[in-house]
């Protein structure tokens, strides 16, 4: 099993010293990749990634610096992410790493420290559903527009905490890259994992891998690279792992390809998709448009927004920011021309790393402006100001947008031509589980010498499902590590998505008595809070806002 952290590594080097510890259990595991706030040229950002880079040499772990890509592209570039394995990572797109057949999961910084000490990891394993991807994508459909609709019209939790399985005869005509994009953004969908079949398309896919990495790599002693050879995937290969006949699944979700158009989502929610046919009218205006983030920035991507751009212009009023999934995907689209047409389309560069996508350097979302993006999240917030309004679509749909300066699909595609469907063909089976035993109170283990019979303390109550993490804490404040509890408490929770009501609860076990503690505000959350995110942890600072709504 592999472990990836990225600027978050500074916190869990405290962490991991907190907890004692001096030696890490296996190196070998680990990489850290500098991508988040790669734009940020600070003493305090890069102090920050020297001492990284620094404890990655002292210790032996591979390092990636600033510049070099997003650590998701890496780990499956640098062939870490493999077939048949195990791959966490502390950032919440781990999932990408079910496009060429490996377990991606994300985990907190707590584990990640606690991963560095023992090499081990504890992880409950979730009920899985089955995806059945059948047929074929039409002309103009893509990868982006499966997962964007899938997210949109599965959108009462179906998959909510489950482990994606993707099967179906469609799997065969989806490329990696777009598997990549699909399981990447499972994680908006809800699931904590989704994962692709082993097949002779990922083989072959791995094998254009290993003669661009020859060219690159060259051992001292003539050997392959340690990880993308041609014995490693032999024999992967030839154990490749598959559902036992007569697998259970906690339901079977099918989507018919050839039904699906163009889907585009938003506004400011995966949850909310809509055909592009149907979203064109009216005309959305946009001021601002990316291609960018681990989600749909590699070469091919970038190669369908250059056919799209080659030989027009960036509309005027309109700002259309790339950036590549790493420097290798930078590479390869250069030497394809596509990199240039796009910088001669009007399109401005910024260093391969996570940037506008996690709200972090220039380009952002203003007050009022709306965005469309071949990202992964459309938050409220995320890629800029509360009060912007952002879309996710294809590559190919957000260089036409950028192009015209509203929302549409390239003028290669055929609108007419479309399968003719208000909404792809869908179907969902729940299948029956075994009924849950009766816990025997007697059997739970006692409560420590110590620990309260009840707690207190006033009540934050957050009424809104679905809570996201950029809805606790905005994602870009988690990488400034310096940031004060106060700072904290002013952007914890937005200004108006939760209630402070001051009374005394009494009735659940809560903590430990510690000497000089005083009762903080309990969160009380509607459905689908996201509990196990170190976001939570700025909750905490609540307690430093003297501003409520009574």
């Amino acid at each position: 099993m592999c472990r990836m952290t990225h600027d978050n590594t500074g916190p869990v080097i405290s962490k991991f010293l907190s907890l004692q510890c001096s030696k890490l259990d296996n190196p070998r595991q680990l990489i850290f990749a500098l991508d988040h706030d790669v734009q940020n040229q600070s003493a305090t950002n890069l102090t920050k990634y020297k001492k990284i880079e620094a404890f990655a040499k002292e210790h032996g772990v591979d390092f990636y610096p600033a510049g070099r890509g997003i650590g998701h592209q890496i780990v499956v570039e640098e062939g870490y992410a493999w077939p048949g394995k195990m791959v966490v990572a502390s950032d919440s797109h781990s999932n990408h790493y079910g496009g060429v057949g490996c377990l991606g999961t994300a985990i907190v910084r707590t584990d990640a420290a606690g991963i560095w000490a023992t090499g081990k990891f504890w992880w409950q394993i979730p009920r899985v559903v089955q995806v059945s991807l059948d047929g074929r994508l039409s002309p103009g459909v893509t990868g982006k527009d499966v997962i964007v609709a899938l997210a949109g019209l599965f959108n009462k939790d179906e998959v909510l905490n489950a482990a994606i399985e993707f099967t179906g005869p469609g799997i065969e005509h989806i490329s990696i890259d777009e598997r990549l994009t699909i399981a990447n953004m499972t994680t908006e969908w809800g699931a904590v994992a989704g994962v692709f079949p082993v097949d002779e398309k990922l083989e072959e896919w791995y094998r254009g891998i290993f003669k661009k990495t020859a060219m690159r790599y060259l051992s001292k002693d003539g050997e392959s690279h340690p990880r993308l050879n041609e014995a490693r995937l032999q024999e992967t290969v030839s154990a490749k792992p598959t559902a036992d006949p007569g697998a259970h699944y906690a339901s079977r979700l099918s989507l018919d390809l050839s039904t699906l158009v163009p889907y585009v989502s938003g506004p400011n929610s995966v949850k909310v998709a809509t055909a592009l046919p149907t979203l064109m009218n009216p005309p959305i205006k946009i001021n601002k448009a990316y291609l960018v983030s681990c989600t749909n920035s590699r070469a091919s991507d970038i190669a369908s927004a250059a056919a799209v751009l080659k030989g027009k212009k960036v509309a005027d009023g309109v700002e259309f920011y790339i950036a590549a999934a790493s420097s290798r995907v930078q590479e390869d689209a250069e030497a394809a021309g596509d990199w240039q047409t796009l910088i001669d389309a009007g399109a401005k560069t910024l260093p391969a790393g996570c940037g506008p996508c996690i709200g972090l350097g220039v380009g952002l979302l203003e007050k009022g402006e709306v965005g469309i993006s071949a990202t992964n999240r459309n938050y409220k917030g995320r890629m800029g100001h509360p009060e912007a309004i952002a879309y996710l679509a294809s590559p190919a749909v957000v260089a036409a947008s950028a192009a015209k300066g509203v929302i549409c699909g390239p003028d290669s595609l055929d609108m007419n031509a479309l399968p003719k469907y208000e909404k792809p063909i869908i179907s969902i089976v729940e299948e029956k589980s075994t009924p849950v035993a009766a816990v025997d109170e007697a059997s739970l283990e006692p409560l420590l010498p110590g620990f309260p019979e009840y707690f207190e303390g006033p009540l934050v109550f957050a009424p809104q499902d679905n809570l996201t993490t950029d809805g606790m804490y905005p994602g870009k404040y988690t990488y400034q590590d310096d940031i004060t509890p106060e700072r904290q408490a002013e952007v914890v929770m937005g200004k108006s998505s939760y209630l402070y009501i001051e009374r005394r609860l009494t009735g659940r076990k809560l903590r430990p008595r510690i000497r000089g503690y005083r009762p903080r505000p309990q969160i009380y959350p509607l459905h689908n809070f996201i509990h196990l995110s170190i976001r939570l942890n700025p909750l905490f600072r609540l307690q430093f806002r003297n501003r409520f709504i009574p």
